[in-house]
C-alpha cells in the first residue's frame, strides 16, 4: 500500500487560454501527514506562476498502474 498526491493543475498561457490535467506527484509517502504536506510544498514553492493547483487530495493505492512523469 501506498499513499499518492494527486492534483488538478490549470495552466494559463499568454493568449489567457487555460487548460487543466490531473497530476500525479512523482514520489510516493508512507503517511498521509506527509503527502498532505508535500502537497502544500508543492502548491507554493514548486509549480510556476502561470500554474495554480485548483484542486488535490492523497489517494491510498496498492496499485501500480497510476503513471508519473
Amino acid at each position: 500500500m501506498s499513499i499518492k498526491a494527486m492534483a488538478l493543475v490549470c495552466t494559463v498561457f499568454a493568449g489567457g487560454e487555460a487548460t487543466c490535467v490531473t497530476e500525479f506527484y512523482p514520489s510516493t509517502f508512507t503517511t498521509m501527514r506527509a503527502c498532505n504536506e508535500k502537497l502544500i510544498q508543492w502548491r507554493y514553492y514548486e509549480l510556476p506562476r502561470n500554474k495554480k493547483i485548483v484542486l488535490d487530495d492523497c489517494i491510498i493505492t496498492n496499485d501500480t498502474y497510476i503513471k508519473t512523469k
